[in-house]
């Protein structure tokens, strides 16, 4: 901690002065493109390592998709790379990008930074220098956790965010296929849950939890508020789930946050919709306890909204005392505000962290009662 806290912290990109081509044709490079598009910055086109996987893909239809043997020496010479790809350790790749030619280099996420007011998405912030209030917050956090493992995530992040450095530990392996669904969690499932998902997307992790749990659960409620990912959640259940399973699960269009408040909904961006005052719609936000519900499993990933979501949600915490998956990377937050909060507010818990993914992303703060 004090090694990252003397080092000059790194800093934010301020403008995009080369022409831009992405790399990764996956689902990040598809939001990479959806975003790009939206906010006006055109980009040359897509390398892919797979690139024949997306001939036919229409999300990329009119947009090239190149092997990088077909990349010319002067577009890697002269061209900003954007990595679109968060679920490898990113110092490797960038090596290999190096060895082959490529000059400037950076996580997609991190250009991000220069459009913040054009659009919300905001998961390469930067944390800038750490005043002595973060680093109380911080050692309070990290004494805070109930292994090494959490501890040392809890680190990676913070030198990604304040240093851009990845630090990797061997005896703490960022894992990509387990996110909210650790054995810590998994562990504690009796087969009776009630999971109430806020901020459902498309449905997957109600899918990924009903398939663990082998269809023993007493109720899953997914909160979705964003029409688009509604009808595609529709679609996935409807899919998934037999009809005698799909009456124990109820689906609700509203917005979560600490209570009622008028707010301005950023709608129709994928996983990136969210509370923002860049949003034309309308809503009006309610409060975890606003539902009475009485979930025995809750995760929330609602784009750095998540303390409000839990603040909102003390009262329903406290009463059913609920196994906690929050998403933390969003934000400044995740350094020592949403983890000290979730300790101070929920005693008798243990608490761990994870990352699944990398450049600072796919950390889940995990809150498991003791039972």
């Amino acid at each position: 901690m004090k090694e990252i806290a003397a080092e000059v912290p790194a800093a934010p990109w301020r403008e995009l002065d080369r022409p831009l081509i992405l790399y990764g044709a996956g689902n990040l490079g598809k939001m990479a493109g959806k975003y790009l598009r939206f906010i006006g910055i055109p980009f040359l086109y897509v390398v892919d390592a797979n690139s024949k996987m997306y001939e036919n893909d229409i999300e990329w239809s009119g947009i090239p998709v190149l092997s990088p043997s077909e990349v010319s020496n002067s577009d890697k010479k002269n061209s900003l790379l954007a990595v679109c790809i968060s679920t490898i350790p990113f110092n490797p790749l960038f090596q290999s990008l190096q060895a082959q030619g490529w000059e400037c280099i950076v996580p997609f996420y991190d250009i991000t930074e220069v459009f913040q007011g054009r659009h919300p998405l905001k998961n390469g912030w930067f944390s800038g220098a750490l005043t002595d209030k973060d680093m109380r917050g911080t050692n309070e956090a990290l004494s805070g956790w109930a292994d090494d493992i959490s501890r040392a995530h809890h680190l990676q992040f913070l030198a990604w965010r304040c240093l851009r450095q990845e630090w990797v530990f061997a005896d703490a392996p960022v894992t990509t296929a387990d996110r909210y669904f650790i054995p810590q969690v998994v562990g504690q499932f009796t087969g009776n849950e009630s999971f109430l998902d806020i901020g459902a997307h498309h449905g997957e992790v109600c899918v990924s939890f009903a398939d663990i749990v082998h269809g023993r659960f007493k109720s899953i409620v997914a909160v979705e508020p964003d029409s688009q990912n509604l009808t595609e959640l529709s679609k996935v259940f409807l899919k998934h789930f037999p009809d005698s399973v799909r009456g124990r699960i109820n689906v609700l269009d509203v917005v979560i946050s600490d209570g009622r408040c008028s707010e301005h909904f950023f709608e129709g961006h994928g996983y990136t919709s969210q509370l923002s005052s860049l949003g034309e719609k309308g809503v009006v936000t309610v409060s975890i306890d606003d539902l009475q519900l009485s979930p025995t499993f809750l995760k929330v990933h609602v784009e750095g909204w998540e303390l409000f979501a839990l603040r909102g949600g003390l009262n329903t915490l406290r009463r059913c005392r609920p196994i906690v998956a929050i998403t933390a990377y969003h934000n400044r937050q995740g350094i020592w505000e949403l983890p000290v909060w979730c300790m101070n507010s929920l005693p008798n818990y243990r608490f761990f962290t994870r990352m699944h993914g990398w450049c600072g992303t796919g950390l889940v703060i995990y809150a498991l009662p003791d039972r």
